[in-house]
């Protein structure tokens, strides 16, 4: 995967995630009580797991914006957690 550009998205991710503490309970978050990812670092499994969809997404379709899909995956993520 490559790396989102510095861009408004970016600053926005280090904003939520540039936290230790923060980053350290996101790592070690179950992604769910049950079902999928529900074990320690699951929630960071499950985010990665997006993300290279996302990636997938984003050769099929050239003109979906990248950084801008990577950040909504993001954010309701955390919306969701």
């Amino acid at each position: 995967m490559s790396p989102v550009s510095e861009s408004a998205p970016e600053i926005a991710g280090r904003a939520v995630y540039g936290g230790r503490e923060i980053a350290e309970r996101y790592r070690n978050a179950p992604a769910a009580k049950t079902l999928h990812h529900a074990y320690i670092g699951g929630l960071l499994d499950h985010v990665v797991s997006l993300f290279r969809s996302c990636d997938l997404m984003c050769q099929n379709y050239p003109q979906v914006n990248r950084d801008l899909l990577l950040t909504e995956r993001s954010c309701t993520t955390l919306e969701d957690s």
